[in-house]
């Protein structure tokens, strides 16, 4: 995994905001922290560049699926490798995840987003490469 990433996380969850982003940062990424995903994909629309999505499922104004499907119908970000880091692990979910190109890691477990997260990289670097 190159260093340091540009992250940007959606998660409503202040406890877990601290804890990703003292996770992540102490990993050497870079880290932007929002609270829903419409803030989210307002800042990728406004232009903001990141290497990475890492975001919840259940937030207000915008869940993560419905970030991912925007940003995979967008031609300027369709590219953004995204990770659903959530409770919801049931089998319909995560073939959900798995239909939009974005990859699943079940809350609270670290080594499991970390797998997904070298998943999504290497899956954006394939489609990047193209």
């Amino acid at each position: 995994m190159k260093t340091p990433l540009r992250i940007l996380v959606a998660e409503d969850g202040l406890n877990l905001q601290k804890a990703l982003e003292a996770v992540l940062t102490a990993e050497g990424h870079v880290v932007r922290v929002v609270e829903h995903g419409g803030l989210a994909l307002g800042l990728l629309k406004a232009g903001e560049s990141y290497d990475l999505l890492i975001t919840d499922q259940s937030m207000p104004c915008m869940k993560g699926l419905e970030l991912v499907e925007e940003i995979r119908h967008d031609p300027n970000l369709c590219g953004l490798p995204a990770v659903v880091f959530t409770t919801d692990d049931y089998q319909e979910f995560v073939d959900r995840v798995r239909s939009l190109d974005a990859f699943h890691a079940a809350k609270p477990s670290l080594d499991e987003l970390k797998r997904a997260i070298e998943e999504a990289l290497a899956w954006g670097d394939k489609r990047n490469a193209k």
